[in-house]
């Protein structure tokens, strides 16, 4: 596939290479942040209404979510991720809605950028049926407006096309192309774009995300703007020991906030998690591991060997223990990144300790 469009040009770096001042890129990028944002929001009235008809139906579902607290949850969430879920809440407006790929917080965290563009030839390469099908149903949104470019007359999202790389492997390595139903569930969902593909393209499929709250909002918001038809739901505390897949049958999409998994019965086809698991603290692996891994048939995960001075390595090898490995494989050599795809065994050890680090 060859790439048509040029470099967008980044102003802020151009300044830069003028001025070579750190503090003043971040200040301008800062500001350019909102400058754009707030165009974009104020330009348009039909776009202002439907962002802040949307934004209170996402605020409405937070509100939601929130209501499930109990107690405190005993799997705890990574200090890395409390300090984006704050950054987040602070910029979960209407106006930062209209270009939410903008904020660091996704922009850092979920908006890929151009490293991306080589995803397309590995699925062409890798998984060239399941591409197809994928391409034909596909159809770009310009919610949040995610950064992209032309490839072959038309656009794509960074995030797409890594997104569609995934997609097309989980596909080809789970045979859903001859499946009549099946039920993925995303640890950590993004801004909710891997969920948007999969309801679009694959038919009869069923999605779960497990996230924290103000995650689960923009996904809501996300999904909700792209397809109003969608129907998405979450739990209440009535329906804690409720089989998901029994939960999910009045759903195409089940939002579930991560701090209620231990009070949940999650059955499962495919778990994929993509720079999240591996960005988890170790409890929270093990608790994986331990109960949702084991009632999954498929697993899909890529993350790096080491993440904020903490090794994978032992959460590698207990998938291992559990899984037979279809892929197992290195991304960018020299990164550590990797990319593991496994089938279930069916004979499984009695338990998931994790081999010696």
């Amino acid at each position: 596939m060859r790439e048509l469009n040029n470099k967008p040009r980044d102003y802020a770096y151009m300044l830069y290479q003028r001025f070579p001042n750190p503090l003043f890129y971040r200040l301008f990028r800062i500001a350019f942040r909102h400058f754009l944002s707030g165009m974009i929001y104020h330009s348009n009235p039909s776009l202002k209404r439907s962002i802040i008809k949307n934004f209170e139906l996402a605020q409405s579902f937070y509100s939601k979510l929130e209501n499930l607290y109990q107690d405190e949850p005993s799997l705890k969430v990574h200090p890395k991720w409390e300090e984006h879920e704050g950054s987040l809440k602070k910029n979960f407006t209407p106006k930062f809605l209209s270009s939410f790929c903008m904020i660091p917080v996704i922009s850092r965290t979920m908006a890929v950028g151009k490293e991306s563009l080589p995803f397309l030839d590995y699925a062409n390469k890798e998984n060239p049926e399941e591409l197809n099908m994928i391409l034909r149903k596909f159809e770009e949104t310009a919610i949040g407006r995610p950064a992209g470019r032309k490839i072959d007359k038309r656009f794509y999202s960074h995030t797409s096309i890594q997104h569609i790389y995934y997609l097309s492997t989980v596909m080809k390595q789970a045979r859903m192309l001859s499946r009549k139903q099946t039920i993925i569930t995303e640890f950590g969902g993004g801004y909710g774009n891997l969920a948007r593909i999969a309801t679009t393209v694959i038919p009869e499929v069923k999605y779960i995300i497990i996230d924290l709250p103000i995650f689960l909002a923009l996904q809501y918001y996300f999904l909700i703007s792209d397809n109003p038809n969608l129907r998405i739901g979450t739990l209440d505390k009535d329906s804690y020991k409720t089989p998901s897949n029994d939960l999910i049958k009045e759903y195409d999409v089940l939002l579930i906030p991560s701090f209620i998994i231990e009070k949940i019965e999650l059955e499962t086809d495919v778990l994929i998690a993509t720079y999240s698991l591996t960005e988890a603290e170790q409890a929270v692996q093990d608790y994986y591991l331990e109960n949702i891994l084991t009632k999954s048939r498929f697993c899909y995960i890529v993350g790096g060997d080491n993440w904020e001075g903490k090794s994978n390595r032992g959460f590698f090898a207990s998938l291992s223990r559990i899984f037979d490995m279809k892929v197992d494989r290195v991304y960018w050599e020299g990164t550590g990144t990797h990319e593991l795809f496994g089938e279930r065994k069916e004979s499984l050890p009695r338990r998931t300790d994790r081999e010696s680090e």
